[in-house]
């Protein structure tokens, strides 16, 4: 799902934006670019963030491949 439609940012790019170690608004968009132009995804950035804190979540890809390995696969 796109993010930010300014930049064309991903809600993965973000997650793992935020898992790297962004805990702000203007450090994913200095990461990735996403919420710097009109402004319209920074209430999704912010509750991503709140809801991931820094270093507190695992990017997407190391996700799946822990719930893959969870599930058996």
């Amino acid at each position: 799902m796109l993010v930010c439609l300014c930049r064309g940012v991903s809600d993965r790019v973000v997650r793992e934006v935020i898992a790297r170690g962004a805990g702000t608004l203007r450090e994913v968009g200095r990461a990735c670019g996403a919420g710097i132009d009109c402004g319209s995804c920074r209430d999704l950035i912010r509750t991503m963030i709140a809801s991931c804190p820094p270093r507190g979540c695992e990017p997407p890809a190391a996700a799946s491949s822990e719930s893959a390995r969870a599930d058996g696969a």
